[in-house]
């Protein structure tokens, strides 16, 4: 892939001397010791802060060279401007344009311009199926040499370091507490197939495999897939609904039908909040998916994009995140400690999370399996 120049990436190791912030609480950023008092959380939420930002002094000298980032994410602009504040004050030499996009201008079109040799982007998040491709192009800089990176559950990092996991997206069945008792509703996946009550349109179905059934393959088998579609399109018989996620849960509410398959933990949590009748149920399983974040190693904004990235990844990011938009944070301890979309919807319930290996293994047949159904072109 061409690039516009030749960048120098930072080399990290142990024998650096890092420049770290102060662990005294009274110096964190205003804008976070907001968000504490708000939530109602001690400064100790943030235990490892000052670790975390550690990073060498080289970086950030040669972070205030560069000329300002680009970032391309899905946060609505109020959202973003919302979360970033602490990091415009820990960096405020830092320079954000934060640009919000559909998925093809977000992430189609910066690969093409890539590879034509120019960047339009320097931090792209929430790649979804374009992270392959961009891996594929070699347009990745390597983060594993990040503190608040390496601190990540393996779960949350990229293959071979290239990229992490910017929020956890959880997903289950939504149903309209006007029109369903939770307990009439499937005690695990495979019982919609059993429960007639479910049957002949009572489920607004997503055209999205991978938010959910795809999470279920790897441990249950294609064989228990293809078992398992044709009940569904066969049998079940769900309304396909060409709406996103989130205009199928607000459908849900307005009473088209009682039951989604799937909606977001985060954008029930904003109806009730609104006072509309919406709750999640989760039947034996939590599908989570991971939004992607990863910076171009061809950016001329390179060390401003791994500083702005190991920030988001940090406990003080995903809290800044979770105040922001309620998107539930990587960190199980923040999350114990209340920072839910949903309290207590996860507690007993083992979550599957889609991985890329997963997505390569299983996510080219079970997505022809599923469009062929949806299509009705299955014989």
């Amino acid at each position: 892939m061409p690039r516009l120049r030749k960048l120098t990436l930072c080399v990290f190791s142990a024998a650096l001397i890092f420049a770290a912030p102060a662990a005294d609480a009274a110096d964190l950023p205003a804008s976070t010791r907001e968000f504490l008092q708000r939530l109602k959380q001690p400064p100790t939420l943030l235990k490892d802060i000052d670790a975390a930002l550690a990073v060498p002094p080289a970086m950030l000298a040669a972070a205030k060279q560069e000329p300002g980032v680009r970032i391309g994410g899905t946060l609505d602009p109020k959202q973003f401007r919302e979360m970033v504040r602490p990091f415009e004050e820990r960096y405020p030499f830092v320079k954000i344009t934060y640009m919000r996009g559909s998925r093809f201008n977000r992430t189609v079109q910066p690969l093409i311009a890539l590879k034509e040799g120019r960047v339009t982007v320097d931090v792209i998040s929430s790649l979804g199926n374009q992270t392959l491709n961009y891996r594929d192009a070699g347009a990745f800089a390597p983060l594993g040499d990040l503190p608040a990176y390496r601190a990540l559950e393996a779960d949350y990092k990229g293959q071979r370091d290239l990229w992490a996991g910017q929020r956890l997206l959880f997903y289950c069945m939504a149903y309209n507490t006007n029109l369903v008792k939770p307990q009439d509703l499937p005690k695990d996946w495979d019982d919609v197939l059993k429960d007639t009550r479910l049957h002949g349109g009572k489920i607004g179905l997503t055209n999205k495999p991978d938010d959910w059934f795809l999470h279920l393959v790897p441990s249950r088998g294609m064989d228990w897939g293809k078992h398992y579609l044709a009940q569904l399109f066969g049998t079940v018989k769900p309304q396909l609904r060409k709406e996103g996620k989130n205009a199928v849960t607000a459908l849900a509410v307005a009473g088209e039908f009682p039951v989604t398959m799937v909606s977001l933990f985060s954008r029930v949590a904003y109806l009730q909040k609104k006072g509309s009748p919406i709750d999640m149920h989760c039947p034996g399983s939590v599908a989570a998916s991971l939004s992607e974040i990863a910076v171009l190693k061809a950016s001329p904004a390179l060390n401003q994009g791994l500083l702005f990235t190991n920030w988001l990844v940090s406990r003080e990011g995903q809290l800044a995140q979770y105040v922001a938009s309620n998107y539930d944070p990587l960190h199980e301890d923040l999350r114990d400690a209340g920072l839910e979309s949903l309290p207590g919807k996860l507690k007993g319930k083992k979550v599957n999370i889609l991985t890329i290996d997963i997505l390569e293994k299983y996510g080219d047949e079970v997505g022809a399996l599923w469009q062929a159904h949806w299509s009705g072109k299955m014989q």
